[in-house]
């Protein structure tokens, strides 16, 4: 019976590690992340040397695999040199046997399509990666061929940049950041709900994001009290989009220029008649709002102190070496040439020898 620990036991059993909801390990050259949906089902997602699939090869993958019992999910450049598949284990299903027989159907299926697997590293784009890892791609944690010397290079860059922020930020300075990226952020919202008349919870998104880029930006200091400041200032852009509204309507039907249009606004701010009938739409706009910063909250919560410094020991402890690699170049890679390093020379006379390189 596939119980929910027999297959964690499985894919532990294929060499994959676990971080959270994740699953990440190599199989047969190719690099798997898989995201646990339910307790039975996973998303895969492989890393490949292509931005995406043609249709016709993603068909021809879904034909190969239905018998496999692999759904093809598709790829493309958002997934970013990944293509995606789903599968499913059953309460009678042997996970060990099946889990193998899949991830194999899987690797057969793309070598058969022409999809290479991942070949340079994610983070620096170097060819010959010695290593694998969790990187970040499109704000998601994809298993990645990497270089192990650009992996611990950028944690001890997030650790210099968190000491120095820690000592450095300011709150002020962020929040005037905030302010701006807020503003910016604003811009698409106000053009659609002015012209088309909608609220998008997506859109709406993209005021905290904004803000924590703006604040960012603005050597704001990136700790929790940071997040307090993005979503009050998110909260503000609410209010003064209805007051922007407000402003478009008075010089675009009424013929007032900004001026005027702002005086006939502080008219309006007194008398209940037009607080009354603002109110429903500044309640939607919040609910929206709110569900925004919801859409929106990983990513905040990615760029404080905490956060990256959370990222970076993920990464660290996900890093293990690529499979092979020292198989295939004991000695390992020139960096400049990319072909593999020779055997060390011990014949010089002088009792020494030439590692050459």
């Amino acid at each position: 019976m596939a119980t929910e620990m027999e297959i964690q036991n499985a894919f532990a059993g294929c060499g994959f590690g676990s971080s959270g909801m994740l699953l990440y390990g190599p199989w047969k050259g190719y690099a798997f992340t898989a995201l646990k949906v339910t307790n039975r089902s996973f998303c895969l997602d492989v890393a490949i040397d292509q931005d995406g699939v043609t249709t016709a090869t993603r068909k021809a993958l879904a034909a190969e695999l239905k018998s496999a019992g692999v759904k093809s999910l598709g790829s493309g450049s958002s997934l970013k040199k990944r293509v995606r598949f789903s599968m499913t284990f059953s309460a009678k299903d042997d996970a060990n046997a099946l889990l193998r027989q899949r991830l194999d159907a899987i690797v057969l299926a793309l070598q058969h399509s022409g999809v290479a697997p991942a070949s340079v590293c994610a983070i620096s784009g170097s060819p010959r990666p010695d290593s694998l890892c969790l990187v970040n791609v499109g704000n998601f944690l994809s298993f990645r061929p990497v270089q192990g010397a650009a992996v611990r290079q950028q944690g001890e860059q997030a650790r210099a940049r968190t000491e120095e922020n820690q000592q450095n930020g300011s709150y002020v300075l962020g929040l005037v950041g905030a302010l701006l990226g807020m503003l910016v952020g604003l811009i698409p919202n106000l053009l659609v709900l002015i012209l088309a008349d909608l609220i998008s919870a997506w859109l709406f998104a993209l005021v905290p994001v904004c803000a924590v880029l703006g604040y960012k930006l603005c050597k704001g200091k990136m700790d929790k009290g940071s997040i307090a400041i993005v979503v009050l200032v998110s909260l503000l852009g609410v209010v003064l989009m209805v007051v922007l509204r407000t402003i478009y309507y008075l010089m675009h039907d009424y013929g007032d220029d900004l001026a005027g249009a702002l005086g006939d606004l502080g008219l309006l701010l007194g008398t209940q008649e037009y607080i009354s009938g603002i109110l429903p739409m500044l309640l939607q706009m919040l609910l929206f709002m709110g569900l925004g910063i919801w859409i929106a909250w990983r990513f905040m919560s990615s760029q404080t102190n905490s956060g990256a410094l959370q990222n970076s020991e993920i990464q660290q402890a996900s890093l293990r070496p690529m499979p092979g690699y020292e198989q295939a170049a004991p000695y390992g890679f020139d960096p400049l040439t990319g072909y593999p390093r020779p055997a060390p020379d011990y014949s010089a006379s002088d009792g020494s020898y030439d590692s050459r390189g």
